[in-house]
């Protein structure tokens, strides 16, 4: 559901911000979002809200029964439009999220080691309030593996595209491109953790997929395939489906996000 015309997305005092935890869920990680909960309680005012799930509670029975918001109502004094939900899909369903994203707009946010919230706090109260600075360079990361051919239509009908665009578009970005044998998990490291990572980047790359019962899908699953992997677990499946869907879109999309910025 959209926001009403009149009401401003980006000022939490009148869509709301809320959040929401499991109601068994680890007291630490409450306390190390506690910095990022302060930012938000001062930008929403009295449309904040800390929220208990009770499992395996549906959306609606969370809606309406518990806080009396009826179906397809946006009400953001009584339940806010923006919410996070804390936890694994385990505890909080998907099912859940999905439905509550029929009227809200809905994240997640899940971490193995709870202090990871604390970071993630402070990263986002920093870059709201003291801002961050990138730096306009626009990175193409782009494999290109033999012995696949899905990589290759990526390289000539997405890459190509894209380089010529953002060259006639982005006069003040710099524009560089690690492609083929040039795209290595060592420089992918580089650009992600370097001392100047670029702006903005973009890998165009297949991953890795696992079965549900593989035992290395917890630690593996969606890895980023470079040009120079050698191979791997004989059940891991290569994902192609989303990249090739997006072929069309991406120059068009990538292009203008750039020139808006410029």
């Amino acid at each position: 559901m959209e926001l009403p015309a009149a009401m401003d997305p980006h000022d939490l005092a009148q869509t709301g911000w809320g959040i929401i935890f499991a109601r068994d869920e680890n007291p630490e990680v409450r306390h190390h979002l506690r910095r990022l909960l302060d930012h938000r309680q001062e930008q929403a005012g009295e449309r904040y809200k800390e929220l208990t799930y009770n499992t395996p509670e549906s959306a609606r029975s969370f809606l309406w029964y518990r806080h009396g918001v009826a179906p397809g109502v946006l009400d953001t004094n009584t339940m806010p439009y923006y919410l996070l939900i804390i936890g694994d899909p385990a505890t909080i369903s998907f099912e859940f999220q999905y439905q509550l994203c029929i009227n809200h707009a809905v994240g997640r946010l899940h971490f193995q080691d709870p202090k990871d919230y604390a970071r993630y706090a402070d990263s986002v109260v920093i870059a709201e309030t003291v801002g961050v600075s990138l730096s306009r360079r626009f990175t193409v990361f782009s494999v290109e593996n033999d012995d696949n051919t899905s990589t290759s239509i990526l390289a000539s009908s997405l890459v190509e595209q894209l380089l010529e665009r953002l060259t006639d578009y982005s006069s003040n970005w710099a524009i560089d491109a690690w492609c083929k044998e040039k795209a290595t998990k060592r420089n992918l490291t580089r650009l992600l953790g370097g001392k100047a990572p670029p702006g903005l980047l973009f890998i165009s790359c297949d991953a890795l997929r696992f079965p549900a019962d593989h035992s290395q899908q917890h630690a593996y699953q969606g890895a980023l395939l470079c040009q120079d992997w050698g191979g791997g677990p004989k059940r891991a499946l290569r994902s192609r489906r989303s990249t090739i869907f997006m072929l069309k879109m991406c120059p068009k999309i990538l292009t203008s996000t750039v020139k808006s910025y410029s």
